[in-house]
């Protein structure tokens, strides 16, 4: 099994917005977008946004992996 260094969840509450979490390389799990392997992942980042009428863009060097 592979362990990832970093873990990105994002729990996010969106009205009229759209996001890029999926062209980005995260994954949908329950009501959070995370990376691919979040749960192993030595060190774990969680964030909580909220976007309304707007647009989140989540934009890393390579994607998230």
């Amino acid at each position: 099994m592979r362990t990832h260094r970093l873990g990105l969840r994002v729990q996010s509450s969106e009205s009229l917005a759209a996001s890029n979490f999926s062209a980005a390389g995260l994954v949908r799990v329950g009501d959070a977008w995370q990376t691919p392997g979040y749960d192993t992942a030595a060190n774990k980042a969680d964030f909580n946004v909220s976007t309304s009428v707007g647009s989140l863009t989540l934009n890393p060097a390579g994607g998230c992996k």
